[in-house]
């Protein structure tokens, strides 16, 4: 799993320093935690759309709780954009091919 310090280093690749990608990488979450805490969607396009689902509160037993309420809560969900479901797709498919061999 990528942490910021490896996405920031691969932000380096197009020439870019090391400090200046970190910027860019901490302003891109924080303008992400921004958004989704006013319940907004934020859209990077040729990415996808990260967004807030809110769940209601339901009355029935929580086998964690032993309670019979389930409070309001939200959920973060993400939908990629078109071309990345295409070249996961595609990876997964060739991962597949490969193993089969």
């Amino acid at each position: 799993m990528a942490n910021r310090t490896v996405l920031a280093k691969r932000l380096r690749e197009p020439g870019l320093s090391y400090r200046d990608a970190s910027v860019y990488l901490n302003v891109l979450i924080e303008a992400l935690t921004e958004a989704l805490s006013k319940g907004e969607p934020l859209q990077l396009r040729g990415f996808g759309t990260f967004q807030i689902i809110v769940y209601p509160e339901k009355k029935y037993p929580s086998l964690k709780t032993g309670s019979k309420v389930v409070p309001a809560h939200g959920r973060i969900v993400f939908k990629p954009c078109k071309e990345l479901k295409q070249a996961v797709w595609n990876c997964k498919k060739d991962k597949q091919s490969a193993t089969k061999s």
